[in-house]
């Protein structure tokens, strides 16, 4: 084990400023590549939880250097490596680099072995950051990717991609497959109200765009649904608010499926 200096310089963008820290950090090597990770996730926890904005910075700086020791000193460690570009993507999305999180990914990509969750939470990664810089054409395949890899994966990871999905189609037009994602959203394990009630309104309406009355009154139903649940156990005044403006938006868009085209 051993100790380096590192000057590590940090682009984060504040309030549409781009501000520049440079930092002088202490990086520590590790013996095994379990141990470097371990460490690295180790002072990610300690940035998550700093709450003095310099500290947070330095422990963030730190810890993406931890682990670029990783892809340096254990090249053949190929699933580490897609574990620590993973962790440093995070990262550096944190700090609102985005291009720099897209560089570790794309980087790590040739090492992702199919079957893997964290081969489907990569191209996920991937696909989301492109679709964030607006970038729909490149998303799309990466996300399409991490699809067919969430089916062997968790839930989790699959309702990213759905939800990252619905998205790109909502925006590019594909209002069909922009419906269907936003029904799986509306259907998916451990998903509550009002996140059912609002992803069955957004798949109706694009039913709706994509000229699928029938579908769209469906998922209407749905809301319907979800919505009577929520008020007979609503309790709260902001709730009972929502449940009131959901029912605004079903009223509104079955009147509009009414109207002859």
């Amino acid at each position: 084990m051993r100790n380096v200096l590192v000057m590590f310089v940090l682009l984060i963008a504040a309030t549409n400023v781009l501000a520049q820290e440079q930092l002088v950090i202490e990086v520590t090597v590790k013996d095994t590549v379990f141990e470097q990770f371990q460490l690295a996730k180790t002072v990610m926890h300690q940035a998550a939880s700093e709450t003095v904005h310099s500290e947070k910075l330095r422990l963030t700086a730190t810890a993406i250097e931890t682990l670029e020791v990783i892809p340096r000193r254990w090249p053949s460690e190929h699933e580490w490596l897609v574990a620590a570009a993973i962790a440093e993507s995070d990262l550096f999305a944190g700090t609102n680099a985005p291009r720099d999180a897209l560089r570790v990914l794309l980087r790590a990509e040739p090492f992702a072995k199919a079957g893997t969750p964290n081969t489907a939470r990569l191209l996920l990664r991937v696909g989301k950051i492109n679709a964030e810089l607006q970038n729909d054409s490149a998303a799309l395949p990466y996300l399409l990717r991490a699809d067919a890899e969430a089916l062997r994966s968790d839930h989790e990871i699959q309702f990213g991609v759905d939800l990252a999905l619905s998205g790109v189609y909502s925006r590019t037009g594909n209002f069909t497959e922009a419906a269907k994602r936003f029904r799986r959203l509306a259907t998916a394990d451990r998903i509550h109200d009002p996140s059912r009630t609002s992803f069955s309104i957004q798949a109706a309406r694009h039913w709706a765009q994509a000229g699928q009355q029938h579908e769209a009154e469906a998922d209407l139903d749905r809301a319907d649904a979800f919505i009577a649940k929520a008020k007979s156990s609503s309790r709260d005044e902001n709730e009972t608010h929502q449940q009131r403006l959901f029912e605004d938006s079903v009223k509104q868009l079955r009147d509009k499926l009414k109207k002859p085209h």
